[in-house]
């Protein structure tokens, strides 16, 4: 009976992606010139996709990372550029022009096959310990984050009422608040999920969930920590069902059909609140189509503007890469602190194209290309396909499995750009972890010196 549930759950697996490989290929050439050199240059970067696809389902083990990556491109980088390309203009204003069109789909090409290589390539396992959670630390982070919300409940009830009310301090220091110390909520809840029945205050759950619905909701969070810490408790709640195929089907319909819906809520607030039925006319009127050629969607023609971008001026050889992980300095420190790859890119279709603001974003093959050419993307497609890898063999135990999933969901984030953005909302969150699990560590050693200690005793009595 089981071999038979197997052999039906594959035959309809196998179905599927054949579905779906047959329909991207009638996307493809019923929307471009079926012979024309833009459609081959689409048609190589598919043929990528459907490797790394192959890749990982046929991989007996749980890949969140590279499923997550697979997902971005295709949507990113190959479903709705193709959209965009039929209207005749990019979303950052840029017009549409076949050579550049052909010169990035070959970079997001390089990229994909840097990425398989990259997770191809043996990783050392090395001495994986399972983490095992003490029942302290748990309650030590449900007393800090009870302070934080003490301490700061006057600007999150503000938020809570009014959106996108800041803090009256230092960019830089309202940066540590945002992205850090509202994050340690979060390392509670992330906790509170690794210990699961083993609780011994079953009311944690409870405060758990109201650490969710204060800090992360869209009345305070916007969509880059909103989505990740969402995302990952619902894919938590749903485990047992989780597997490479689901996993890569479910984030297809998050982010091809729930986010532009979400849209309207995250980006108008006060519908929810003050006027339900213009909300329900918003979502009557969404155009999928028109989500995919706007702004939200605009990762693949900035990697174009890139290009024109390092045409003109030169490459900048790490600059924008050390801006980026040296985010947290100010730049009243750091005077010649370069902007973000986004503003950069955004400021300069402004003077150029006609760009009406500079907060754009852009994608981590073209934040590779802007510092080091072709041998950068190539270098980041390795490092990223080494990280899959990585995170893979790591996954042990539910904490482990909790911090790969959120990593994986933010990761769609820190693709799409810019990566100083992408890296700064990632490292607070992780930060907070690894702090608890420190102190953790701490505790759990103790635990142990005084269980052999009391052992010792017995036995000596």
């Amino acid at each position: 009976m089981l071999k038979r549930k197997t052999s039906i759950y594959f035959t309809i697996k196998g179905l599927l992606v054949g579905v779906f490989i047959v329909l991207n290929l009638f996307i493809l050439f019923i929307n471009l010139n079926r012979f024309s050199e833009t459609t081959s240059s689409f048609f190589l970067s598919y043929v990528m996709l459907n490797t790394l696809l192959v890749v990982i389902l046929f991989n007996k083990k749980f890949s969140p990372l590279l499923c997550t990556i697979l997902v971005f491109f295709y949507i990113f980088m190959w479903l709705t550029p193709i959209f965009q390309i039929k209207q005749g203009v990019f979303p950052n204003t840029l017009l549409v022009n076949a050579s550049d069109v052909n010169r990035t789909n070959i970079y997001i090409s390089l990229f994909l096959v840097s990425i398989i290589i990259g997770y191809k390539i043996p990783i050392t396992k090395g001495n994986i310990k399972e983490n095992i959670i003490s029942n302290k630390i748990v309650n030590i982070a449900f007393i800090f984050s009870l302070t934080v919300t003490v301490i700061f409940g006057n600007v999150i009830f503000k938020r809570l009422v009014q959106s996108n009310v800041g803090l009256d301090v230092e960019s830089s220091t309202r940066l540590i608040i945002d992205k850090f110390i509202f994050m340690i909520p979060f390392a509670y809840t992330v906790l509170v999920l690794t210990k699961g029945k083993e609780l011994k205050h079953k009311m944690h759950f409870l405060f758990a969930s109201l650490m969710v619905l204060i800090y992360y909701n869209p009345l305070v969070q916007k969509r880059n920590s909103l989505g990740p810490i969402l995302l990952m408790i619902f894919f938590y709640l749903i485990r047992k069902r989780i597997n490479n195929f689901t996993y890569i089907a479910l984030n297809l319909l998050i982010l091809l059909f729930v986010f532009p819906l979400a849209k309207i809520i995250t980006h108008n607030p006060s519908l929810v609140l003050d006027n339900l039925s213009s909300l329900k006319s918003s979502i009557q009127n969404i155009s999928l189509i028109r989500e995919y050629t706007g702004l939200d969607y605009d990762a693949y023609s900035n990697i174009i503007a890139t290009n024109n971008y390092v045409n003109l001026f030169g490459f900048q050889y790490g600059k924008q890469l050390m801006g980026d992980f040296l985010f947290f300095i100010p730049r009243k420190i750091w005077e010649l602190k370069p902007l973000n790859t986004g503003m950069l890119i955004g400021r300069y279709l402004m003077y150029n194209n006609g760009m009406w603001f500079d907060n754009l974003s852009n994608p981590i093959v073209s934040e590779a290309f802007i510092d080091f050419g072709i041998i950068g993307i190539v270098v980041y497609g390795l490092i990223i396909g080494r990280l899959a890898n990585f995170i893979e063999i790591s996954i042990r135990d539910n904490f482990s499995f909790i911090v790969a999933l959120f990593v994986s969901q933010h990761f769609i984030f820190l693709l799409r750009g810019d990566l100083m953005n992408g890296i700064a909302y990632l490292v607070g969150p992780l930060l907070a972890i690894v702090i608890f699990k420190a102190i953790n560590k701490y505790f759990y050693k103790h635990e142990i010196y005084y269980q052999i200690l009391n052992t010792h005793k017995i036995q000596t009595k």
